[in-house]
């Protein structure tokens, strides 16, 4: 049975309070999830489907593609915002661009958010060897997340303390609290039992996995970030974001506020097959549904939208040279909205010499703008403001979907808004 045990705090004596207090309160002890066959309405199952639907046809379509590449940058990006990380993919871009070629980590947000990149591509990669979600991998994701620091010796390492949501002085007073640190172990050994399942639909799987992790809140910090990764290696295990991440946090940080609710709901005291245990989860699957869903929808449309600013492209340039290097550049910019000239040489597969004159030229037509790289001392950029104009709109309109921009916005050239 879901239950909350009683427990008690120590609390360390300070300058203001000169005696040890020992305060209660409550942790939450979930019940295992493996074995369990939660019963939904068929209207969630029908949108369930329907989300399963929709992530395998996107998997398929844009395996490999530019969007792939970038909206798992808006995975990330969103994944950060829920946790007040709030940056914006130019900015991660430049960040990413910089550190290839200068190996700077001191873009504050923006590095944090490529910390949460790699963590994600690490999570979705566990498939690649075994194709089984194991324990340490998720400790190498969490590893992977704090790169660079920030969690002390937590890194990569499950917590064998109290921890807490909600309130900065102790569990007495907070929001949540997650398992004691004794029964986290077995917990996770329930859940990756459970990842590995297949009895039940991916998106339902993929949502109540998460859940649970957050019930749970297995590290120190992190735990956030982590667990919607979780979401994406569930789903890839069970073959729909194995080639393509949709950016469903993205639509979670838009919607917030249902996803905190659901996530809060599913932490139910209850028997293990009490019906109310379901229609907690439901909740959460709706959302998960509705997630997975409208980001692929938007990735759609971006992706042809994004076609039609190629197609012009090389219309502006057709003209006016027969450059290879002009050419290649072309086929790679929307999946390196910004490049410096080691990577473009790299990308075009051309000297130095013919891969700046390239630029130069791409620059003069309209498609590239150079700028000044921030923090790294004169280290010229080259970008595509209009592949981040077009990002820009729909990531703002990712919850929204009557206000997806039409095919004329993408036609206008730079500055469409």
């Amino acid at each position: 049975m879901a239950r909350y045990v009683r427990k008690v705090w120590e609390r360390v004596p300070d300058s203001l309070t000169l005696r040890r207090e020992c305060l209660p309160y409550r942790a939450f002890l979930p019940d295992p999830l493996a074995g369990w066959h939660p019963v939904f309405g068929e209207d969630v199952m029908r949108r369930a489907d329907w989300a399963v639907r929709h992530l395998a046809r996107a998997n398929h379509q844009f395996a490999g593609s530019a969007s792939a590449r970038l909206f798992l940058w808006g995975e990330s990006l969103g994944s950060s915002r829920i946790e007040q990380l709030d940056s914006d993919l130019r900015k991660v871009a430049r960040a990413r661009a910089v550190q290839l070629r200068r190996g700077i980590h001191h873009y504050g947000r923006a590095a944090r958010v490529i910390t949460n990149l790699d963590a994600t591509r690490r999570a979705v990669a566990f498939l690649e060897s075994s194709g089984y979600i194991g324990l340490e991998d998720l400790l190498e994701a969490h590893v992977m997340l704090f790169r660079g620091g920030g969690s002390g010796d937590a890194s990569g390492r499950i917590r064998t303390d109290q921890n807490w949501i909600g309130h900065h002085d102790g569990p007495y007073r907070a929001r949540f609290v997650p398992p004691p640190p004794e029964h986290v172990a077995s917990l996770m050994d329930d859940l990756v039992a459970y990842c590995n399942g297949h009895y039940q639909s991916p998106i339902i799987q993929a949502a109540l996995a998460h859940g649970q992790f957050e019930v749970i809140h297995p590290f120190a910090d992190g735990n956030g970030r982590i667990g919607r990764a979780l979401v994406h290696a569930v789903l890839a295990r069970r073959g729909l974001t194995d080639r393509f991440a949709p950016p469903i946090s993205l639509y979670l940080s838009a919607r917030k506020e249902d996803y905190i609710e659901a996530l809060q709901g599913f932490a139910i005291e209850c028997e293990a097959d009490d019906p109310a245990r379901s229609r907690a989860a439901e909740a959460l699957v709706e959302v998960f549904s509705d997630a997975a869903i409208n980001s692929c929808e938007t990735v759609v449309h971006y992706h042809r939208l994004l076609r039609s600013i190629q197609a012009r492209w090389q219309s502006q340039v057709a003209d006016r040279t027969r450059s290879k290097t002009v050419r290649s550049l072309l086929d790679v910019i929307a999946a390196n909205p910004v490049m410096t000239v080691d990577r473009a040489c790299e990308l075009a597969g051309a000297s130095e010499r013919r891969t700046r004159g390239a630029l130069a030229f791409l620059e003069a037509s309209g498609v590239l703008r150079a700028r000044k790289a921030p923090k790294a001392h004169g280290l010229l950029l080259w970008e595509a403001d209009e592949v981040f104009d077009l990002l820009a709109l729909c990531e703002r309109n990712i919850a929204r979907p009557h206000l997806i921009p039409t095919e004329a916005d993408a036609l206008r050239g730079p500055g469409v808004s």
